[in-house]
């Protein structure tokens, strides 16, 4: 059975969070190691015309990312309820 090794994705832009630029990346594929060796399965709906390039230039940059365990989020405080003198529809609107 094949092993994912990496994930398979490409710079498309940048983005502002929290006044920080940062990366904006598309996932485009993955690539599995097989009993014959590693592979590469490609998202057939990735379109590489459609990635941004520096003017003049005519290939893609494609990075491989291992999967990396996403940090829990911060606790939120406790919910609070609503008060119980709101009146909710009987009908669904």
């Amino acid at each position: 059975m094949a092993e994912k090794m990496y994930n398979l994705k490409v710079k498309n832009g940048t983005y502002m969070k929290d006044g920080e630029e940062k990366t904006n990346y598309i996932s485009c594929g993955v690539v599995l190691k097989g009993d014959y060796g590693p592979y590469i399965i490609m998202d057939k709906t990735f379109n590489p015309a459609g990635v941004e390039t520096d003017p003049g230039k005519t290939g893609i940059s494609i990075s491989m990312f291992k999967d990396e365990p996403r940090q829990a989020a911060p606790q939120q405080a406790a919910r609070q309820t609503p008060p119980s003198n709101v009146n909710f529809p009987d009908e669904p609107f």
